[in-house]
């Protein structure tokens, strides 16, 4: 009996801290899935709303847009905007914290925190990485857009009959090769669009982040930056004297085929280049994503 007894007190008590959490001391808070939705073109500035009150207990990454570009590597080229936010539980706007535009090669030493959201990841992804602070009640939400480093869109052949370059994309869309003009040398500074872009006009003074195929008119490749483990930067004021004018005023996301005579490319031939605009820096040190601001 007493045993009998025993077992039921033992029971009581159990039950007891089953419902009301206090015995065992059970945590029986209700949660709901942490829900994230960002607005805003893919390396422009963002906005970011977040609900919900279960937080991963580490670094969490969630695509939310998977892109089909090129493949990030290590020591591969990379272009990404990470913006971070800070969200509280219980509130709804959230805090922009800081972010970083980056143009160089993808080195996970480098990217620390950032290389799982990166790395194995393709270009056009957009990507969450939810990272815990300090505070039990604080989330940091780092939205990661990686840019291009190659340039897609509706492509525009050059007209028939014209005296304009020919480009032959190959893998990704990368320009394998470059044909010169078919009826001659160049008689003057030659360009058209391959493909059209619709971001910031790049101005005579900013620096330019950019891949190109440069050709001579033997149709010799004399530099292909594609090949080089991050995109070429340059000065707009320091670029060839055809370059430099077919380049100003065009669009970021813009990639332009260029005919360039031998009196404007400082040589005693001519020169061809394929120009992916990928991004620019003004003299402030602002800089852009895709140019989309």
């Amino acid at each position: 009996m007493r045993r009998t007894t025993a077992f039921c007190v033992l029971l009581a008590s159990i039950c007891t801290g089953l419902v009301f959490g206090t015995v065992l001391n059970f945590d029986f808070s209700h949660t709901t899935p942490l829900r994230i939705s960002v607005s805003g073109a893919p390396g422009a500035p963002l906005s970011v709303q977040a609900a919900g009150s279960a937080f991963p207990n580490a670094g969490e990454v969630r695509i939310l847009t998977r892109g089909t570009g090129r493949l990030i590597a290590e020591r591969g080229q990379l272009r990404y905007r990470a913006q971070a936010f800070i969200y509280q539980k219980g509130y709804k706007p959230i805090d922009r914290n800081s972010e970083i535009v980056f143009s160089g090669s993808a080195r996970k030493k480098e990217l620390k925190d950032l290389a799982p959201a990166v790395l194995g990841m393709r270009e056009g992804s957009r990507v969450a990485l939810l990272k815990r602070t300090d505070s039990a009640v604080r989330l940091e939400i780092v939205i990661v857009d990686i840019l291009p480093t190659v340039l897609r869109g509706p492509w525009i052949r050059p007209p028939a009959g014209t005296n304009l370059p020919e480009i032959t994309p190959g893998k990704d869309g990368i320009p394998v090769s470059v044909s010169g003009p078919q009826q001659g040398p160049y008689s003057a500074l030659t360009v058209y669009q391959a493909v059209k872009g619709s971001g910031v006009q790049v101005k005579p003074h900013d620096t330019v982040t950019a891949n190109y195929l440069l050709v001579n008119s033997a149709g010799k490749v004399l530099e292909n930056t594609w090949k080089k483990s991050a995109p070429a930067k340059f000065k707009i004021s320091q670029a060839l004297e055809g370059l430099r004018e077919a380049v100003t005023d065009q669009r970021c996301g813009s990639r332009i085929a260029v005919g360039i005579p031998a009196a404007e490319a400082q040589g005693k031939n001519d020169l061809t280049v394929v120009i992916d605009i990928l991004g620019t820096e003004s003299e402030t040190g602002r800089q852009t994503g895709d140019g989309k601001e």
